[in-house]
């Protein structure tokens, strides 16, 4: 299970990285992936234009408690480079 500082580091990444995509000039696409439940599993950011099936998004992975409390946040394959599909989002390792 992870620590509380890497549930902070991991939270705070999340924020920082939605501040940016907010606050920047030069905005990006999001989408969000609930998987049929309540609360968001994936993240993911691109440049306007790029498509669901097209390289160019960078993907994040939400992990929950049964208390729906966010516990864990990675990187798809563990980076967050703009190299990975939104429609491959669920094949990527999250760790």
């Amino acid at each position: 299970m992870p620590s509380q500082a890497d549930i902070f580091n991991s939270v705070y990444s999340a924020v920082q990285e939605a501040l940016r995509v907010l606050t920047s000039d030069k905005p990006e696409k999001i989408r969000i992936d609930y998987a049929g439940g309540l609360v968001a599993i994936y993240i993911g950011f691109a440049q306007p234009g790029t498509a669901e099936d097209e390289t160019g998004w960078k993907i994040m992975k939400l992990t929950y408690d049964a208390n729906s409390n966010m516990t864990q946040l990675d990187w798809a394959n563990s980076d967050a480079e703009y190299d990975k599909i939104w429609d491959s989002r669920a094949g990527y390792s999250y760790n």
